[in-house]
């Protein structure tokens, strides 16, 4: 019988990739939190680097810190709802 050789399954990544990409994800989330918070709609291209998954939680994240730092009530209510639900549970 000949020993079977596993492959691996994932290619290796570079050390620097995941710093790399995290850098240019929060730069696009900077660059699309700043045009929700001016009002304008300017089109925000993000590098060729960011798969589309990742481009897509960025523009998600963007909008709800745009919302959370447009609206502070909001956010403050919703805290102080899910603390009492929390506490009335307990």
């Amino acid at each position: 019988m000949i020993p079977v050789t596993l492959l691996p399954i994932m290619a290796p990544i570079p050390t620097d990739w995941a710093l790399h990409t995290t850098c240019i994800a929060g730069d696009f989330v900077h660059r699309l939190f700043d045009c929700h918070i001016s009002g304008r709609q300017q089109l925000v291209l993000p590098l060729l680097a960011l798969d589309v998954p990742t481009m897509l939680a960025c523009r998600q994240l963007a909008r709800v810190l745009a919302d959370a730092y447009s609206n502070p009530s909001g956010l403050l209510l919703y805290t102080v709802g899910a603390l009492l639900t929390f506490y009335s549970s307990v």
